[in-house]
């Protein structure tokens, strides 16, 4: 391969990645005034309630939208009392008669059984305009140190490539516009640069050197992909370093006490099985028998929580983690007679993360410390 033919392909090669760099730059400047001309929200999802449209490690562009533009169908994302970021779909939206223009919404993951145990009440909220599954995994990536460090480290080495000056073209004497073909071609008066293209200047012999009209296309040449290469510098390190200022994790929640982190999380808990049975112990045993059925699809980690509440479900009485599919109650685990609410749930180790209460049976407490049935 000869010479000029190398100096073509790196030629071409180095305004390629300059353009791609440059176009990086416009996107991650877009985004940015998107952000904070038009409300844009870039989210995350953590987890796949939302599933199969919106799976774990999705990425959405959310666009913050008034209260009274939203309906049922949308999907939006709002803050819940813990602060935490839930995006659901809209199943109700009702106006408060307070005179404000505040609705309250009522939300239901697409995978999800139930809708969230909690309504929102919201003036506006950020109502889902696209998405796209996977693509919150590379913005994650993209976010990481590494990805940062090494993105500058390109960038930097790019403009190094850019700037570099070809000792050939730098050490030119006076003389050589006479005799170095490589820069004029006589005859044609057609001057070629350094990089073997052809120039349409046409060069008089008697008028200004070949040297300094090359000196000069060769400076603005620098000017411009000098610029380009800066371009580059900061398209590449904007899109590794602003996407995690302009991004928000969100959880498509199976359960609203689940805990949001800022790494894309791929695990999610099921709702566990409806199967729920209450068993009477033996005569004056002072115990019942709860069982569910063992689950063969369930995750690994997957274990199940079991829950006595009130009889109005609106005092934790007292909650049992349980790695088995039985769990004997005792008349002791209740602090007075009366009627109780047991519950079955789904757990992650690993998380922490509950899923939505699922199957409920009732027990009945009598003043004895014997009297313990299933009503």
């Amino acid at each position: 391969m000869s010479a000029g033919v190398r100096r073509r392909i790196g030629a071409i090669a180095r305004e390629t990645l300059l353009t791609c760099g440059a176009l990086l730059g416009v996107i991650c400047i877009a985004l940015v005034v998107g952000a904070h001309a038009f409300g844009i929200t870039m989210l995350v999802f953590e987890s796949g309630s939302m599933s199969p449209k919106i799976t774990t490690g999705a990425a959405a562009l959310a666009v913050k939208t008034d209260a009274d533009d939203l309906a049922p169908g949308d999907v939006v994302s709002v803050t819940d009392s813990a602060g935490r970021r839930i995006t659901h779909r809209i199943v109700a939206a009702d106006e408060i008669a307070d005179g404000s223009n505040d609705v309250t919404l009522t939300l239901q993951g697409d995978a999800n059984l139930h809708p969230d145990d909690e309504t929102y009440r919201v003036a506006e909220a950020d109502r889902v305009i696209w998405s796209a599954n996977g693509l919150g995994y590379v913005i994650s990536a993209l976010s990481s140190p590494i990805s940062i460090f090494t993105a500058g480290g390109s960038a930097a080495l790019l403009c190094a490539i850019v700037f570099r000056r070809r000792s050939r073209t730098e050490n030119i004497t006076p003389s050589d516009h006479h005799t170095n073909t490589d820069l004029v071609r006589r005859g044609q008066g057609t001057f070629v640069s350094s990089e073997g293209v052809p120039s349409t200047t046409e060069l008089d012999h008697d008028g200004p050197s070949a040297r300094s009209v090359a000196s000069r296309l060769r400076a603005r040449s620098r000017a411009i992909t000098g610029g380009a290469a800066v371009a580059v510098a900061i398209g590449v390190l904007a899109a590794s370093g602003s996407t995690a200022s302009l991004t928000t994790p969100t959880l498509a929640a199976f359960s609203d006490q689940a805990s949001v982190t800022s790494a894309v999380a791929t695990g999610t808990i099921p709702d566990p099985p409806v199967s729920f049975v209450c068993t009477n112990g033996s005569f004056l045993s002072g115990y019942v028998d709860v069982t569910w059925q063992s689950w063969s699809d369930a995750p690994i980690g997957y274990d199940y929580q079991v829950v006595a509440t009130s009889a109005d479900g609106a005092t934790t009485i007292k909650t049992w983690d349980v790695s088995g599919t039985t769990l004997p109650i005792n008349r002791s685990d209740f602090p007075a007679s009366g009627d109780y609410l047991v519950s079955l749930r789904g757990t992650d180790a690993a998380t922490g993360w509950v899923s939505h209460t699922g199957p409920t049976v009732e027990v009945r407490a009598g003043g004895a410390t014997w009297e313990l049935n299933c009503a």
